[in-house]
């Protein structure tokens, strides 16, 4: 259970539910470059640009897409690197030592929360079940093919 502890963020995310640290952005990027490739799009862009101005810009895109694939491709969570370098959250947390925001006595009242409005009710609820229950239930939600992605639609 320690492994997965590693892989609850400060802010009360479970890695293997978001749909980078399970590398669809990179899955993606890879399948458009296939269809690109295979029917050789790349190569015809000057004369399609013709018809469709936008199409004069490829390669500005072809690389806006390797760059997605390349920083978006994997994640290994926050406590590992992963993540926003700069997220006022796990630098809040990890700077007073807590293991998540749950430790802290403040964090029904915290400012930071406003700019992530989701993380507040996600961490009330790990602190209402528990840590390893939570984690728990979540492998259960994942292991049947849901992910952070699925609350979007």
């Amino acid at each position: 259970m320690n492994d997965k502890k590693d892989l609850v963020t400060y802010c009360g995310l479970y890695c293997p539910a978001c749909g980078i640290h399970q590398g669809k952005v990179a899955q993606a990027v890879d399948a458009l470059q296939k269809v690109i490739g295979a029917y050789g799009l790349d190569k015809e862009m000057a004369g399609l640009s013709k018809a469709e101005p936008a199409f004069a810009h490829y390669d500005k895109f072809g690389s806006v897409l390797e760059t997605l694939g390349r920083f978006f491709g994997s994640c290994d969570g926050c406590r590992k690197g992963g993540g926003p370098p700069d997220c006022k959250i796990r630098n809040c947390a990890s700077d007073r030592g807590y293991t998540l925001c749950t430790d802290c006595a403040d964090m029904d009242k915290c400012d930071i929360f406003k700019s992530y409005p989701w993380a507040l009710p996600a961490l009330q609820k790990i602190r209402s079940m528990g840590l390893e229950k939570w984690i728990k239930s979540m492998d259960l939600k994942v292991r049947a093919g849901w992910n952070y992605l699925d609350e979007k639609k």
